[in-house]
């Protein structure tokens, strides 16, 4: 298998100068780092969808191979022939595993500057480096935000579950967990948190305030340690709401088989993007995908002078919430303020003031169980097959048996 030829995989028939068109607004210029590993099919279909990207001019790509007994890898990056300026192809001595690997492509920000990283498994959308490049511009300098995602999550990772970001006027939300299904970092973002792992790069352990799941992801995994960073320091990543990345679900370290289950659309056509400070977005997540309470007060004032945390996917433990009440879906033996859940996203209900016992205000040691029996009722487009696989699927992740980057 061979990469791309020059002029291969332009949308359209385009030609360089179109790829090359100005930009309408102010935005940095990363490079573009590939993480490749024994997949030469899954690199040829990324490459394929990064020469389709439009460049504001000259761009540095980098493909690092990381050590493997396949050559054909090797092989697919140094043939693909890049129309957008220089092009390096790092092979890797040693074996250096996922974590090692990608830690030492996002030291690359050093020598750029900034760089979008995409790991081999994903295919992006034309207008990837538009967004990359004007959100890096807009968030640079602002020390509470740890890095840009080109993924829009479609599903609670912890839970299985349908995610959808409340709405707002900016094509973006935060979450305070790291993204690895495209991502991009500044050196400054990325400086802080190597300075903050060269002390911290031991095991991550259920002491650790990080979703259950996330805790039991192999260790392998160098996203459950940048997402430790930001809740120890408390920084967010800035998520798209349209989807300039998707992840293939190809089989590898972290994907016993292929899935679908995280493929998303992706958004095409916009070139200039709407951004907001943190401060001034209501769409705030932890990173259990819970929106944050201070962020839900104010939108409701039914729930102000209560000291409480969210929990409506019914994925924290109770015993570790660290607030006297907790807003939740789990089943509790008493409460003091009641939703119903018709609603979507499932805090419109609180906001909306929705009558029902679906959702509960609870004293923390009220709750007496899981949230699982409601799947039905708010999922109902899901198939029966799909939601026994889903729930599976949460179990395992449970007994840690699931495994992601």
């Amino acid at each position: 298998m061979t990469g791309p030829r020059r002029g291969e995989g332009e949308a359209g028939g385009r030609r360089r100068g179109d790829n090359s068109a100005a930009l309408p607004l102010p935005q940095d210029r990363p490079a573009v780092v590939i993480v490749a590993h024994a997949r030469p099919r899954s690199l040829a279909r990324l490459l394929s969808s990064v020469a389709r990207g439009r460049y504001p001019g000259a761009v540095k790509l980098v493909v690092s191979v990381d050590k493997s007994d396949d050559p054909e890898v090797l092989r697919v990056a140094e043939e693909f022939v890049w129309a957008f300026g220089d092009k390096e192809v790092i092979r890797r001595p040693e074996r250096l595993g996922l974590r090692r690997h990608v830690l030492s492509c996002g030291d690359l920000s050093r020598e750029h500057g900034s760089v979008v990283v995409l790991e081999d498994d994903l295919y992006v959308s034309p207008e990837f480096y538009a967004y990359a490049g004007q959100a890096l511009a807009f968030y640079r300098g602002r020390s509470e935000i740890a890095g840009i995602s080109l993924y829009a999550h479609h599903l609670n990772v912890h839970a299985r579950l349908r995610f959808e970001p409340l709405p707002d006027e900016s094509d973006v939300f935060f979450l305070q967990m790291a993204s690895s299904w495209g991502q991009a970092w500044t050196w400054e973002q990325w400086r802080g948190f190597r300075d903050w792992y060269g002390g911290h790069d031991g095991p991550v352990t259920a002491e650790d305030n990080l979703p259950d799941a996330m805790v039991g992801w192999p260790d392998s995994s160098w996203l459950k340690y940048y997402t430790k960073y930001m809740v120890a320091t408390g920084n967010y990543f800035v998520y798209p709401r349209e989807s300039l990345s998707t992840n293939c679900g190809d089989r590898g370290v972290h994907h016993r088989s292929g899935t679908t289950l995280f493929q998303v659309p992706l958004q095409l056509f916009k070139s200039s993007f709407r951004f907001k400070p943190l401060a001034d977005s209501a769409a705030v997540y932890d990173a259990w995908f819970e929106l944050l309470p201070s962020r839900l007060d104010r939108l409701t004032d039914s729930l102000k002078g209560y000291d409480y945390s969210v929990d409506l996917y019914g994925t924290k433990a109770p015993g570790r919430l660290g607030t006297a009440h907790v807003l939740t879906s789990r089943r509790c033996r008493s409460h003091v303020r009641s939703f119903g859940r018709t609603m979507r996203p499932p805090e419109m209900n609180v906001i909306a003031g929705v009558p029902g016992q679906d959702i509960l205000l609870s004293a923390v040691g009220e709750v007496v169980g899981a949230a699982d029996g409601q799947l039905p009722q708010f999922y109902p487009e899901l198939s029966s097959r799909r939601l026994l696989a889903m729930v599976r699927a949460r179990l395992a992740g449970r007994l840690g048996l699931t495994k992601r980057t």
